[in-house]
C-alpha cells in the first residue's frame, strides 16, 4: 500500500504564523536492512531531523536527545541519539537494568493510527530490552548501541502492526517521540505535551496520510484473526427466554452440503437443546430457547460439518442459568451524566484499599475476639479519616471460600491462603465483615480473587458467579471491582463486566488500568487509573491521567471516572510515601481535572505507619482535613460548569461556576514557592479564600497570589 507522509510542524513560539507542512522523506537509496542500533546507513543522513526535545511542560533537558524520522510504503523508521554525562552509570544500567523498565532511561515512539485516541507504543532502553504496547505481534522492533557519551536506538514499525481502532479516521496519523530519563527526572517530548507522554490528542499530526484503513483492517484480521468464530454476548441468564449467538465463517472453500450442529448440554452430558442449521458465509445468527432450563451450568457447542459429515470446526462456550435477583438494597448507586448518585443524590466516593487486618503467623495463637477488635479498630480509623468506602482484599477476606479453590484461582498470594485457613479456624466470615462495616458506616467495593486473577478461566467464572449470587443481597456493597491493572486483557475485562452486570444488574462495575484507558473504555461502568509519581515522576501525571480517563469515557453518560492516588512507599526504589503537601497537590489536580471519585492506595496499620517507610504519619493525619474538604467541595467540582482549565506557569487552575458563585481552584505543581503568580483573569472584585480566613482582591489583570511549595488555594467569588 502506498503511504504519503507529510508532517505538520507545530510551531510553539507565540506569534508564529501558519504551520509549515514538511514532507517526511523515504529512506534512500534503501531502507535499513538490519535494525541494529547503529544509524550508519546512508539513508539516515537525509532523514527528517528533530534536533532536540522539550521537557514536559516546557524547558530544555540537561541530557540532550535528537531524533531522525524516515518512512517508506510500509514502515516508519526512527533513530534516537540519547546523550548522558556519566558513562559508568549508564553502562551499569545497561548491564543491570531496573526491574521496572520505565524507571530507567528509555527511548519511546507513539503512533495513533487514524487519530482514534488510542496510541500504540514501542520503547527501548540501554540494556536492549524492548517493550511494546498495543502492537500486533512482534514485527515492530528496535535495537540499541551504547557509546562513550550517548546511546542510540533504532526502530522499525510496520504500519500493519499498528491496530486500526473502531474510531480510526482515514487520512489521519498522530505521532510522537520521547525520552524518559527517569534517573535524571527528565521526561522530554517532541509533541507539546504538558503532563505525561500519554496525550495522543496532542501528538504531532501527520497530514496527507494515505492508507486504506479498511484494507489494513482486513489484512490484520487475516494475519491475526480466526477462520471461524463464535460470539456469545451473554453468558449468564436468569429470566431471559432465549440465548442468542453468532457463528462466523470467514474462510472456507465451500459450504455446499455443510451443516451447523448446535447443542446446549447440561452437567450430566445430556443435550438439553439441539438444533441443526444450514450455514452461510460470514454471520450465522443462532437463537436457543432457555425457558425450560433449570439452574446450573451448561455448555453451548457449535460444530461446522462438511458434506461428508467431517467436523471442520467446533466452538464452545460455558453458560450459566442462575436465580434472578429480587432484592433491592437500601442504597442504590447509579451513574447519570458521568456522575455517581446514591438514592438519587450526588455522591462522591472516597475509598481506600488494604483495609483487612494483617494477620502474621505470630498471631495464629490469638483468637477471634482479638481479630474482630483489631479489624473494627481499622474500620473506625478509616471512617474517622473521612473515607466512605473500602475495598476488600483480593483474597484473604474471603474466609468462606475453600482455600484450595482460592489458591487455584491465581488471584491470591500464598501467604493469604494461610491467613484464610487460620481465619476459618477462628470462625471469621465475610458476611460478618460486611455487617460490621455497615455498623461503622462504611461501604465496600468487592474484588473477588476469581475475577482479579489474570487467569480468567471457566473455573474461576464458575466460582465468581456462585460467590456473587451469595453476596449480592447485602446493603453496603457499593460496586464490584472486576479487575486491577489488567490493561492488556481488553476482551477479558469486557467478559468480567458482562458477568458481573448479569449476576448483579443493579450495581456498578469498577476497573482499574495503568495506561490502557481508551482500549478498555467499554470494560466497566467506572473506569479508573493509578498514577503513582512519588518520588521519580512529575506530580502533574495525575492531571494527565485524569484527562485521559475523561477523554476515554467521554461518549458514555453511564460511565464515570475515578482515580487512585499514591499513599504508600517502601516498594523498592520506585516509591516513597508522599508527604501531606504531595497528597494535597495530587488531590487538587485530580479534582481540577474532573474525576468523580478518589481512592488512596493504601491503608497502613499504625505500628508500621510509625516507621515512616510505608506511609507518612503526618500525611495520614492530614487525610481528616483533606477528605472533609473533598466531601464539601465535590459538588462544586463535579456538578459545576468549568469556565477554564489551564496550566498557567507553575499553577494548575480550574475556574468553575457553581450555583451563585465562581470558584477558582489553583495549585502550585512545583515544590518551590511562587510569588504574585497570575491565577486567572475571569474573576473580578473581592473573593474569599476558603479555609484560610482571608480575602483577595483582583487587580487590573485579574487574580494573582502567592503560593507555597505544592500549595493550593480555593477562591470563591459571588456572582
Amino acid at each position: 500500500m502506498k503511504i504519503l507522509l507529510v508532517l505538520v510542524s507545530c510551531l510553539l513560539a507565540v506569534g508564529v504564523g501558519a504551520e509549515t507542512a514538511i514532507k517526511l522523506p523515504a529512506p534512500k537509496p534503501a531502507a535499513p536492512d538490519l535494525i541494529d542500533g547503529e544509524l550508519i546507513e546512508s539513508c539516515w543522513k537525509d532523514a527528517y531531523r528533530i534536533p532536540s526535545l522539550t521537557l514536559l511542560g516546557g524547558g530544555t533537558p540537561a541530557e540532550a536527545v535528537s531524533v531522525r524520522l524516515l518512512a517508506d510504503d510500509s514502515n516508519l523508521y526512527v533513530g534516537f541519539e540519547c546523550y548522558f554525562s556519566d558513562y559508568a552509570a549508564k553502562a551499569a544500567e545497561a548491564a543491570n537494568p531496573p526491574a521496572s523498565f520505565f524507571m530507567g532511561d528509555t527511548a519511546e515512539v507513539f503512533l495513533d493510527l487514524g487519530a482514534s485516541g488510542i496510541a500504540s507504543q514501542i520503547a527501548a532502553g540501554p540494556s536492549g530490552r524492548v517493550v511494546r504496547s498495543n502492537l500486533l505481534g512482534e514485527e515492530a522492533t528496535a535495537a540499541v548501541k551504547l557509546r562513550q557519551d550517548h546511546w542510540t536506538a533504532e526502530f522499525r514499525i510496520p504500519f500493519s502492526a499498528v491496530p486500526v481502532g473502531d474510531g480510526a479516521r482515514a487520512g489521519k496519523l498522530r505521532l510522537n517521540v520521547a525520552r524518559g530519563n527517569t534517573v535524571r527526572k527528565e521526561w522530554s517530548t517532541w509533541a507539546p505535551l504538558q503532563n505525561s507522554f500519554h496525550e495522543p490528542a496532542n501528538f504531532r499530526e501527520i497530514s496527507g496520510f494515505q492508507v486504506d484503513l479498511d484494507a489494513l483492517r482486513k489484512l490484520q484480521k487475516a494475519r491475526f484473526g480466526n477462520r471461524c468464530g463464535l460470539e456469545v454476548p451473554r453468558w449468564i441468564f436468569d429470566v431471559q427466554p432465549e440465548l442468542q449467538c453468532v457463528y462466523s465463517i470467514n474462510d472456507c472453500a465451500t459450504l455446499e452440503g455443510s451443516r451447523l450442529l448446535v447443542k446446549l448440554t447440561g452437567a450430566d452430558g445430556r443435550a438439553a437443546v439441539e438444533r441443526e442449521i444450514k450455514p452461510v458465509f460470514f454471520s450465522n445468527e443462532i437463537s436457543l430457547p432457555l425457558a425450560n432450563l433449570g439452574e446450573g451450568k451448561y455448555r453451548l457447542s457449535v460444530a461446522l460439518l462438511d458434506a461428508s459429515g467431517k467436523t471442520v470446526d467446533v466452538r464452545d462456550q460455558a453458560i450459566w442459568k442462575i436465580p434472578p435477583k429480587t432484592s433491592r438494597q437500601r442504597d442504590v448507586y447509579t451513574i447519570q451524566n458521568q456522575r455517581m448518585y446514591r438514592n438519587g443524590e450526588f455522591f462522591f466516593p472516597i475509598f481506600i484499599w488494604t483495609w483487612s487486618k494483617y494477620v502474621k503467623q505470630s498471631d495464629y495463637d490469638r483468637d477471634a475476639q482479638w481479630y474482630w477488635d483489631a479489624q473494627d479498630a481499622i474500620s473506625r480509623d478509616i471512617r474517622e479519616h473521612g473515607f466512605t468506602t473500602v475495598l476488600s482484599a483480593t483474597g484473604q477476606d474471603f474466609t468462606d471460600e475453600d482455600p484450595a479453590d482460592l489458591e487455584a484461582s491465581g488471584g491470591i498470594s500464598p501467604w493469604e491462603v494461610g491467613v484464610v485457613r487460620q481465619c476459618k479456624k477462628w470462625g471469621i466470615g465475610f458476611d460478618e465483615k460486611l455487617r460490621r462495616l455497615e455498623k461503622i458506616g462504611l461501604n465496600m467495593i468487592v474484588i473477588s480473587p476469581y475475577s482479579s486473577s489474570r487467569k480468567l478461566s471457566e473455573r474461576n467464572i464458575d466460582h465468581l458467579v456462585r460467590q456473587m449470587v451469595r453476596y449480592r443481597d447485602y446493603d453496603n456493597i457499593m460496586a464490584w471491582n472486576i479487575a486491577d491493572e489488567t490493561d492488556g486483557d481488553v476482551k477479558g475485562n469486557q467478559v468480567r463486566r458482562m458477568v458481573a452486570e448479569a449476576v448483579d444488574p443493579s450495581r456498578p462495575t469498577f476497573l482499574t488500568v495503568i495506561n490502557a484507558m481508551a482500549e478498555n473504555n467499554r470494560a466497566s461502568s467506572v473506569l479508573a487509573s493509578d498514577p503513582y509519581p512519588i518520588p521519580n515522576g512529575p506530580v502533574t501525571i495525575v492531571a494527565s491521567w485524569a484527562d485521559r480517563l475523561l477523554a476515554a469515557t467521554a461518549n458514555d453518560p453511564r460511565q464515570t471516572q475515578w482515580i487512585w492516588l499514591q499513599h504508600f512507599g517502601d516498594e523498592g526504589v520506585w516509591t516513597r510515601p508522599p508527604t501531606a503537601a504531595e497528597i494535597e497537590v495530587m488531590t487538587t489536580l485530580a479534582l481540577n481535572h474532573g474525576v468523580k471519585g478518589i481512592g488512596y492506595f493504601t491503608y497502613t496499620e499504625e505500628d508500621r505507619r510509625k516507621l515512616g517507610k510505608r506511609q507518612d504519619p503526618e500525611a495520614w493525619d492530614y487525610m481528616r482535613v483533606r477528605n472533609a474538604r473533598t466531601t464539601e467541595l465535590a459538588p462544586m467540582y463535579c456538578l459545576g460548569k468549568r469556565l477554564e482549565l489551564v496550566r498557567r506557569g507553575d499553577l494548575d487552575v480550574a475556574v468553575i461556576e457553581y450555583e451563585k458563585s465562581v470558584f477558582v481552584s489553583a495549585v502550585n505543581v512545583r515544590n518551590v514557592p511562587v510569588k504574585n503568580a497570575p491565577v486567572t483573569g475571569l474573576v473580578s472584585g473581592t473573593g474569599k479564600v476558603l479555609y484560610e480566613e482571608r480575602a483577595v482582591r483582583t487587580g487590573a489583570k485579574g487574580l494573582s497570589d502567592d503560593f507555597g511549595a505544592y500549595q493550593s488555594h480555593i477562591y470563591r467569588f459571588e456572582k
